[in-house]
């Protein structure tokens, strides 16, 4: 009996989970697709079939790549990015965003997205420095063995609530 009511309980949850899936994607676009034929409208189209809630976008090389993007990609999809001469991270989404709450810094930006499901969720979207890149590092000679590289780690902490639940597709 037990068992069963266990069983319930987790199948009423797993069946709201599914409901309020939220998908978020992170890209690095590589000079604004600058190499590449057509880059912002292959970008565009990339993030289309994905079909992400929101986006963070690294290496956003223009004022003028958002907008174009943005024109790509159609209704019903909206932007926000960091600095206006070289924004570099910028955010996109379906959702409607709260303007109120962006906040930048030098390497990221961050603003509240509000869901259809009337969930708000905080999305950042960061750009690291590539020479602390650890790849880097260990190709360039700077790291020779596993336990330097394991001497800079550090656990990550988060705090919060998890009232908004996902499911990976």
């Amino acid at each position: 009996m037990r068992a069963s009511l266990c069983l319930l309980a987790l199948t009423f949850w797993l069946s709201d989970c599914e409901a309020q899936r939220l998908r978020v994607m992170t890209f690095n676009i590589w000079n604004s697709g600058s190499h590449v034929e057509n880059g912002l409208r292959k970008i565009a189209k990339h993030i289309l079939l994905v079909d992400p809630d929101i986006v963070g976008l690294q290496e956003v090389q223009r004022p003028d790549v958002l907008p174009d993007l943005l024109r790509w990609m159609g209704k019903p999809w909206t932007g926000v990015a960091g600095d206006e001469f070289y924004p570099d991270i910028a955010i996109l989404t379906k959702h409607e965003m709260i303007m109120q709450s962006f906040a930048k810094t030098n390497r990221s930006i961050s603003v509240k997205v509000q869901l259809q499901s009337g969930h708000v969720v905080s999305f950042w979207s960061v750009h690291l420095d590539y020479k602390s890149f650890g790849p880097y590092a260990a190709n360039n000679k700077l790291v020779t063995n596993v336990d330097q590289i394991l001497a800079g780690e550090k656990p990550l902490k988060r705090a919060g609530t998890d009232s908004y639940y996902t499911k990976s597709p």
